[in-house]
């Protein structure tokens, strides 16, 4: 592509007209002849970074500050995405983009329809935080920059992927990281409470997730019908939307690392527990026969860190639950499995919603047999704060804030009938303390003391 063809793409005048190298979004990736799009930030202006030699190395360099010397384009930061997608695609993938959004379950879901989709023969890229499956483009966030976004997309291209399967965080969507018309199957696992402290309350975070499936018109979309229920006046306005009624479902055989369940006449075994993962087959079933395709059900595996029983006799379950909505869901089901003794480990982020701890306190009281109040990710917060903002000063919590000895604790309270619940940070591989990011993972550290002790 050249500058003509983008300036006018852009509604921009060029000077002089260049065939462009790549167009990039950090100056670390200048070359030359590349076109640099600047985007000036709440404390950050990239203008600053740049040197004499990086602005001679650019064709041009688009701007969203009208005070610099360089292409200013209004609203820059909404179009990034869709500029990355002209120059490399022009709005042509060969693959279909498949994007799960909700509170909880985004990361369970995509892993099951790789899976699903990958036993069904079909190529698949997974977009995700964790390398659990062969063909995965590892990402730092959730949902990744539009730039790194772009380079899954141009992998998939590449290597011929028929499928490429993302989270969609709602932060990214307000955003604008992704183009919402690039969708061509969307999932909606559920609509709860998270990112308070980012969004200006739950309405304007539940509808950033509810005109991601106005907005886009060519998606086929899925959702369940309680929570179809919840936005009736607005999901009535969305089109391709595949209503899935729960109560279609019934579970014959509950365990908590296994189920039986019917759906439409039909059986299918599930060797993954909980309510949730009986919601994702109803998910993965309906997206299976609008493609045509078969379902194993019996061969989708655990998700490392969800849902995730490490040990058994007595069972020790890690869980990425973060949310009091999450917390309160897994231990309810939890309860209905008559463990004699329920442990519960804990925590909570750092520098995040400080207005949850509380209510974590009061879900753990009301459900666990015994607390342990330890470290997760604290950042720059005190961590005996963040401990106290969820004991409340109440003598059942016992607080140990290093993690590894909390575990080691909890460990040592089980019997052969009791479960030991380690919630907040599931297969995560660090943990942020100030500046440092410390290599922990809980599942490695627990089978660790095991091997060490004698239950």
């Amino acid at each position: 592509m050249d500058l003509f063809t983008l300036g006018k793409f852009l509604n921009i005048k060029v000077s002089e007209n260049k065939i462009i190298s790549n167009i990039v979004t950090s100056t670390k990736d200048i070359i030359g002849d590349c076109v640099l799009i600047s985007l000036k930030g709440n404390n950050y202006e990239p203008e600053k970074l740049l040197t004499e030699k990086d602005i001679l190395k650019c064709a041009l360099i688009l701007s969203n500050n009208p005070l610099t010397n360089y292409t200013y384009i209004p609203n820059l930061k909404e179009k990034v995405f869709s500029i990355l997608d002209y120059f490399n695609f022009n709005f042509q993938h060969k693959f279909k983009i498949i994007g799960v959004t909700g509170t909880e379950g985004k990361s369970s879901l995509c892993d099951l329809i790789y899976q699903s989709l990958s036993l069904n023969k079909k190529k698949c890229l997974l977009i995700s935080r964790e390398k659990n499956h062969k063909n995965v483009f590892l990402t730092k966030l959730t949902t990744p920059s539009s730039y790194e976004f772009i380079l899954a997309m141009k992998k998939a291209n590449l290597d011929n992927y028929e499928y490429l399967i993302c989270e969609v965080s709602s932060i990214s969507i307000c955003e604008h990281r992704i183009d919402k018309q690039i969708f061509d199957y969307l999932f909606l696992t559920n609509l709860n409470e998270d990112h308070l402290d980012y969004h200006k309350n739950l309405l304007d975070y539940h509808l950033s997730k509810i005109n991601l499936f106005l907005e886009n018109k060519k998606a086929i979309k899925y959702i369940l019908y309680a929570t179809f229920k919840q936005y009736e006046n607005l999901f009535s306005k969305v089109n391709n939307l595949i209503i899935i009624k729960e109560d279609e479902m019934k579970i014959l055989k509950n365990k908590i690392d296994y189920q039986i369940i019917k759906y439409q006449n039909k059986k299918y075994i599930l060797h993954l527990g909980f309510y949730q993962n009986a919601l994702n087959l109803l998910f993965l079933l309906n997206l299976i026969y609008t493609l045509n395709l078969d379902l194993k059900s019996y061969k989708l595996k655990r998700i490392p860190g969800r849902t995730d029983i490490i040990y058994k006799y007595p069972d020790i379950l890690i869980d990425y639950a973060h949310s009091p909505k999450s917390m309160e869901n897994l231990l309810k089901q939890i309860k209905k499995f008559k463990y004699r003794k329920v442990v519960l480990l804990f925590g909570a982020g750092g520098n995040r919603e400080i207005e949850k701890r509380k209510q974590y306190g009061l879900i753990a009281l009301k459900y666990a047999d015994k607390i342990i109040v330890t470290n997760d990710n604290p950042r720059f917060e005190d961590p005996l704060k963040i401990a106290k903002d969820i004991s409340q000063n109440n003598k059942a919590f016992k607080i140990i804030l290093d993690r590894k000895k909390a575990l080691k604790k909890a460990i040592k309270l089980l019997n052969k009938d009791d479960i030991l619940i380690v919630l907040g940070k599931g297969n995560e591989a660090h943990q942020e303390i100030k500046n440092n990011i410390i290599p922990f993972n809980d599942k490695k550290i627990i089978l660790d003391i095991l091997n060490d002790i004698d239950l």
